[in-house]
This record gives C-alpha cells, structure tokens and sequence, in this order.
C-alpha cells in the first residue's frame, strides 16, 4: 500500500504524536499521580549507588528537543 520511504515517514510521524501526547499527560495532575505510584512502588528501579540506600528512581530526559537524547 505505501512504499518502504513512506512507511518509515508515518512511523516516524507515529512516534514525535505519541511522544507528545505522553509528555501532556504526563504533566496532568492525573498522569503526575501514576508516576508518583510508579515511583512508590519502585518500578523505575532503585538507584544502585550505596549511599542512596536504595532510593527509587524516576526516567529523565536530558532534553527537550525530541530526538536529541534517549530516556536515562
């Protein structure tokens, strides 16, 4: 149905709109208590460094210019 070049263009488009929307919920009093029992519940981790005594992490971007950086 599309060649191979649009495919990855509507990927690519598919990924900057989904992106987008979960930084917009993310930023909701909605979305900000999911990531408060995300990290309650430690599901980022705990940081490994001992004298964090096993503190839970939180993903952070280190931009926010989408695809200038991964998720750390």
């Amino acid at each position: 149905m599309f060649t191979e070049e649009q495919n990855e263009l509507v990927e690519s488009a598919a990924e900057m709109l989904y992106g987008l929307i979960h930084v917009r919920y993310i930023l909701t009093s909605k979305g900000m208590s999911a990531m408060l029992e995300k990290y309650k519940s430690y599901d980022f981790g705990r940081c490994p460094r001992v004298y964090c005594c096993g503190q839970p992490c939180l993903p952070v971007g280190q931009s926010d210019i989408p695809r200038s950086s991964t998720v750390k």
